[in-house]
């Protein structure tokens, strides 16, 4: 539906109260509302700290489909700088 500003608003509203692993998809679906926005720069910002969280987690946190988000995430970050 394209309502961007309301996913935005919901993501930020789901990142202040979700935790471990979870946190890290909710980073996610913020990246792709801001990329399909148009805003490049916010979407770098959420990438960059969406991996910053990822790195934070406990091992036992980063595995499975946790770890390849969160190395999905970092190869975005990497092709576009």
């Amino acid at each position: 539906m394209e309502r961007w500003p309301d996913a935005l608003a919901a993501a930020d509203r789901a990142l202040g109260l979700a935790y471990g692993p979870r946190k890290l998809r909710v980073f996610d679906l913020k990246a792709q509302a801001l990329s399909r926005q148009g805003d490049a720069a916010a979407w770098k910002e959420t990438l960059r700290a969406a991996v910053a969280y990822a790195d934070a987690l406990p091992a036992g946190q980063r595995q499975g489909s946790v770890g390849r988000l969160a190395e999905r995430m970092r190869a975005q970050l990497a092709e576009e700088q």
